[in-house]
C-alpha cells in the first residue's frame, strides 16, 4: 500500500514539475491599436467601355468604296488615382477620389476629299493616319458604407455613390498624305496633302457608384480592390467638309461611360 502511494505521489510531482516547466497551450495575442478614422488610398488600375463611336463612324464614312476605312476605338485604358477617406461612424464614410486616366482611338484609310480644286485637276486619293487621345481627370465626393466593421486580417467590404466631376483633356491629329502621283503632276505620292490638330479642355457632371473591399494588415495599413461603374460624357468639335465642299463645324458626342477596376494600398491615420 505504501509503495502504491509513494509511486501515484512520485507520478504527481513530476506532473507538477512538466507544467510548470512547460510554455502556454496557447501563443499570446498581439493586440493592436484602434483603426483611425482618417486615411489616404493609392490605386492603379484600368477604366474600361469608354467609347469615342460617333465621330469615327462619321469620318469613315467619307471613305466611300472602293476605298476603306479602319478605326480602332479607346479599348482599356490605365488608370491611377489617390483618395482620401473619413469616417463619420465605424460604418460611414465621406470620401474625394482624384483619378487620371489615358485614351487614345486610331484611325487609318484612303479616301477622296472633297476640297474646292479647279475644273482641271482632279482631287487625289489621299492615306489618312489619325489619333484622338484624351487625358481624363476625374474628382469624385462618395458618400461610402461599409458592410462590416473594420478589423485586422479581415476582409471589410463596401459600396456607395456620388458625384463626379470629369475634366477631359482631348487632342485630334490627322495626317493626309497623297496616295498615287497625278497623271499632270499635280500632287507627288508622299507628299503632305493636309494636316489637322485640334485641342479643347472642357468640365463635365456625372455619376458613379462604388464597391469593394478593405483587408487590414495591421490598424494602419491595408490592401484594398475597387470597382466603380461611371457615367460621364462630353463633346468635342471638329471642322469638317460637307458633301459640296463647305467647311462646316461638327459636334461629336464622347463617352468616358465605363467601369473602373483598381488594387491599391490605403494608410489610417
Amino acid at each position: 500500500m505504501n509503495q502504491r502511494v509513494m509511486f501515484a505521489s512520485l507520478l504527481l510531482v513530476v506532473f507538477a514539475c512538466s507544467v510548470a516547466t512547460a510554455g502556454p497551450i496557447l501563443k499570446p495575442r498581439k493586440y493592436q491599436g484602434p483603426i483611425p478614422r482618417s486615411s489616404i488610398t493609392l490605386r492603379g488600375g484600368f477604366l474600361g467601355g469608354a467609347t469615342n463611336e460617333e465621330m469615327f463612324d462619321y469620318l469613315d464614312s467619307q471613305a466611300a468604296p472602293p476605298f476603306e476605312a479602319f478605326s480602332d476605338d479607346f479599348g482599356t485604358a490605365p488608370l491611377g488615382e489617390i483618395a482620401y477617406t473619413y469616417k463619420l461612424h465605424p460604418q460611414f464614410a465621406v470620401r474625394g477620389n482624384f483619378s487620371w486616366a489615358r485614351l487614345k482611338g486610331t484611325g487609318e484609310g484612303v479616301f477622296v476629299p472633297n476640297v474646292d480644286l479647279p475644273d482641271t485637276v482632279a482631287a487625289p486619293a489621299v492615306e489618312y493616319d489619325r489619333e484622338f487621345k484624351v487625358d481624363l481627370f476625374t474628382i469624385e465626393g462618395s458618400a461610402i458604407y461599409y458592410l462590416t466593421d473594420a478589423s485586422v486580417k479581415e476582409f471589410q467590404p463596401y459600396l456607395g455613390a456620388g458625384l463626379s466631376l470629369g475634366i477631359p483633356y482631348q487632342r485630334f491629329e490627322e495626317t493626309q498624305i497623297v496616295a498615287e502621283t497625278d497623271p499632270d503632276g499635280f500632287y507627288t505620292r508622299g507628299e503632305i496633302f493636309n494636316e489637322i490638330s485640334e485641342s479643347s479642355w472642357s468640365a463635365e457632371a456625372g455619376v458613379h457608384a462604388v464597391l469593394g473591399a478593405l483587408y487590414y494588415f495591421g490598424n494602419r495599413w491595408a490592401g484594398t480592390i475597387e470597382g466603380r461603374v461611371q457615367m460621364l460624357q462630353s463633346t468635342f468639335s471638329l471642322e469638317t467638309v460637307d458633301e459640296v465642299g463647305q467647311v462646316e463645324d461638327v459636334s461629336f458626342v464622347v463617352k468616358y461611360n465605363g467601369f473602373m477596376l483598381a488594387l491599391g494600398v490605403s494608410y489610417a491615420f
